[in-house]
């Protein structure tokens, strides 16, 4: 063996020695248990939506520097960002008829985070009195936290009808 293939295994060994071990291995058990979960705290935002509960609605995400929000073709700026949006929507609507959440996939990552995919409908009253509704799809990376399961990453888009 050359002078560089014994550099290049003895890197190749330290490199390997160096990655960090793989995350501990979920039964079906734990796997349902944190779809379950998930699915809750899904269900708890849509009610605190339709409730108008703002406190609810803000605490499904979180308030952390690694909090990012992509929708409809752009990034916001962060939590602060995203809490103002949601406080003048929550504001501007009188109340809401329908919230769906539809075709719900859950793919739990380990037992303190999951991916969430799915679509939604929605239609409200605004308080000028106009019905507007919409659907899309969202994918939410959340993670187990002290306050429950929260939104780290959402991404995705909607369509105004």
């Amino acid at each position: 063996m050359t002078r560089h293939g014994v550099a290049a295994s003895v890197l190749t060994g330290a490199l390997l020695g160096c990655a960090a071990p793989p995350p501990p291995q979920m039964d079906e058990a734990q796997r349902q248990l944190v779809e379950g979960e998930v699915r809750e705290r899904l269900d708890q935002y849509a009610t605190a939506v339709t409730a108008k509960n703002l406190d609810a609605i803000l605490s499904f995400w979180s308030d952390s520097d690694d909090f990012v929000f992509a929708g409809d073709g752009s990034i916001l700026g962060g939590f602060d960002e995203w809490a103002a949006i949601a406080t003048q929507d929550n504001e501007r609507t009188d109340r809401w008829i329908s919230w769906k959440w539809k075709h719900v996939q859950i793919l739990p990552l380990s037992r303190d985070a999951a991916s969430v995919t799915l679509e939604f409908e929605y239609e409200k009253v605004l308080v000028e009195g106009d019905t507007v509704g919409g659907s899309g799809s969202w994918t939410y990376v959340m993670k187990r936290t002290d306050a429950g399961w929260q939104v780290y990453h959402g991404n995705g888009h909607h369509i105004a009808r």
